[in-house]
């Protein structure tokens, strides 16, 4: 019978049929190795520390495959051949030589509150081995699907929305806005996007939580109807410039950004972060950010 503790999907088909199903826990419960080197300087003792970055990891599924009806788990009187049928089908699903796949994960989690909820994340992987049946029975066999995970974690389908309004020239206690990142790393390498919607003038975005602050801007003055797009992974700034409501052209403004605390333009750390948005002017702009936290 399919395993309900978790479901998972592979560019949008059931892992969990009748037909084949992921069998066992070992193997997808693991954490990224940490890429990099401690330094070494001459006549100091030992090395000295520097952070590390997470690399890629294995992810390994452990599965099984019947001579059944996928669906239905119906025998029908050929069962050889369904079961051909099934494996070939899981290996066109799962062997892409040119691509990555998209692998769904839904299990149950509790969120701050200890209340019970589905979470569902995706990550990008790519088949590197596996694949080879092993009889259990005339028509059912046992196998392992092996999967290197480029960018070692999972993300959420939707991004989380966090808007942080102007607070002029110095923003108070009160004005600082939470942006929760309930992730298991830093949420900023990838699905991370800013917007200042003007009118804003000079306008600088600021996390106060890391330590030091890490703060982006833009240098110069945008009007009520422009909005400003920082794509933080690909180092991209778009200026949509309106006319009457009609967006008119997309402007390339990336010499007019600086940033500040961090090798990215901006990102945020496990937890709680406090955000402020700061201008010349005490006007009426604001800023969104948009992000989806990154999972094991």
């Amino acid at each position: 019978m399919p395993t309900t503790i978790e479901f998972w999907e592979a560019d949008g088909v059931s892992l969990s049929e009748q037909g084949w199903n992921v069998s066992t826990l070992a193997g997808r419960y693991n954490v990224p190795s940490l890429r990099g080197d401690n330094g070494q300087f001459a006549y100091v003792e030992g090395t000295e520390f520097r952070p590390k970055i997470p690399n890629s990891r294995q992810l390994t599924l452990q599965m099984w495959v019947q001579g059944v009806t996928p669906g239905s788990g119906e025998a029908g009187p050929d069962q050889m051949r369904k079961w051909n049928d099934n494996w070939h089908f899981l290996c066109q699903l799962f062997w892409t030589p040119k691509r990555e796949i998209v692998l769904t994960r839904r299990w149950l989690r509790s969120d701050d509150n200890g209340v019970e909820h589905l979470q569902v994340t995706t990550c990008r992987a790519q088949y590197i081995g596996g694949l080879e049946p092993s009889m259990t029975g005339r028509f059912r066999s046992t196998f392992t699907v092996d999967f290197m995970l480029a960018d070692p974690f999972f993300y959420p389908q939707v991004d989380t929305t966090v808007r942080v309004d102007n607070a002029g020239t110095a923003a108070t206690p009160d004005e600082l806005v939470t942006a929760k990142n309930p992730g298991d790393y830093n949420a900023a390498g990838r699905h991370m996007f800013i917007e200042f919607h003007g009118p804003l003038v000079n306008p600088v975005l600021q996390n106060a939580t890391p330590v030091p602050d890490v703060g982006v801007g833009y240098t110069g003055s945008l009007s009520a109807a422009q909005v400003l797009t920082l794509d933080v992974r690909n180092f991209t700034a778009r200026l949509n410039q309106q006319d009457n409501g009609q967006t008119t052209g997309n402007l390339n403004r990336v010499g007019y950004i600086g940033h500040s605390g961090s090798r990215y333009w901006f990102g945020l750390e496990r937890g709680d972060n406090l955000l402020a948005l700061t201008s010349d002017t005490a006007t009426s702009g604001y800023a969104v950010v948009k992000y989806r936290p990154p999972y094991l």
